[in-house]
């Protein structure tokens, strides 16, 4: 399958598949944060306190993707089951496939004496403050913080591409004013902003997207600015004028294409800033609230106990600081990919 698209690709598109896959950490590194990204996107069949799938009297039924009421699985009123205490009352009469973790995001383990819990047979990253497992939280803050990140990208990438690209080749007073409110508007101080922000709304992934593409898109707002100034100079695209392709026609077709490819360098980097962002806010208080799990929450617990639950401080450390790495690796191997001066 791979192949088959390979061979689609133009010859210049090639090279550069080839020169990022000659890097051997850039490789290995996206095929790790590729995997992970999809696990975490299916953290729900992974790690639940719901069964994936319970067969029961001649019916199916999906308790990770519906809500069912006790007493369909013979418990009691009208809540939803503990479908581990109903476990054997329903393997005696049919059949109940749990996940691969059967711990809930907001599960705590009741039989532990207290909280935060060592690692243990049940919870091998141990537990946090409120008694849930430390692996499902890094493991649904993962998702969190990856899926932040990517949205923050692509918006931050759309907006500041849009206004760099107007600004860079049509010039003249827009660009000049443009310029002007963009310095303005960097000159902000950025935490003041956010604690504005988390004080007069309620802190929600949203909210915490928004002023982070707020800032996000200047610095691709200043690269394809600088790459439409210096393209719109060239000869190809003097000849395209010449030969009565509007101003209009030039930019879409000639100026924008070639200034936007090598901005994907810039990718890997600005999702870092995302969630090094996300993570900080998490980590003061200010970014997404209870229930949700996030890698700053946990970061925050470990340091709260530092001395006596080191493994809150390290597992999500590791995480964060992994997750950073996997990024700058890939970041680097697409610098590589779009050098000009790279040879195969």
């Amino acid at each position: 399958m791979l192949t088959f698209i390979y061979n689609r690709l133009d010859p210049l598109t090639q090279k550069r598949v080839r020169m990022f896959s000659s890097m051997r950490r850039a490789r290995v590194s996206l095929w790790i944060l590729s995997v992970a990204f999809i696990v975490s996107l299916c953290a729900n069949l992974v790690a639940n306190d719901k069964p994936l799938f319970v067969w029961l009297e001649g019916k199916a039924y999906f308790p990770f993707a519906k809500v069912y009421k006790a007493h369909t699985f013979g418990g009691d009123g009208e809540v939803e089951p503990d479908y581990k205490e109903l476990k054997d009352s329903i393997q005696s009469r049919g059949l109940l496939v749990p996940p691969l973790i059967w711990w809930g995001m907001n599960e705590s383990n009741k039989t532990l004496d207290e909280y935060p819990g060592a690692p243990n047979r049940l919870n091998l990253l141990g537990t946090d403050d409120r008694g849930r497992d430390v692996f499902v939280r890094i493991l649904y803050g993962f998702r969190t913080s990856i899926l932040f990140a990517v949205f923050a990208l692509i918006t931050s990438l759309l907006l500041g591409t849009l206004m760099g690209g107007v600004q860079g080749f049509f010039g003249g007073k827009f660009d000049l004013i443009g310029q002007r409110l963009v310095e303005i508007w960097t000159s902000l101080p950025t935490i003041f902003v956010i604690i504005l922000v988390v004080n007069i709304f309620e802190p929600s992934v949203p909210i915490l997207m928004l002023v982070m593409v707020a800032f996000l898109w200047i610095s691709s707002q200043y690269y394809i600015r600088g790459e439409c100034l210096r393209l719109k100079n060239k000869d190809f695209a003097l000849a395209a004028t010449s030969f009565g392709a509007s101003k209009w026609e030039v930019f879409t077709q000639h100026i924008m294409p070639n200034a936007i490819t090598p901005i994907v360098t810039l990718a890997p980097f600005t999702m870092n800033q995302a969630i090094l962002f996300l993570s900080f806010l998490d980590f003061m208080g200010l970014g997404v609230q209870a229930p949700t799990a996030s890698l700053g929450e946990l970061l925050a617990q470990g340091r709260n106990n530092f001395f006596n639950a080191w493994w809150l401080a390290l597992y999500p450390f590791l995480t964060l600081v992994l997750l950073l790495l996997l990024l700058n690796f890939v970041g680097e191997g697409a610098r590589k990919a779009f050098d000009p001066r790279a040879t195969t």
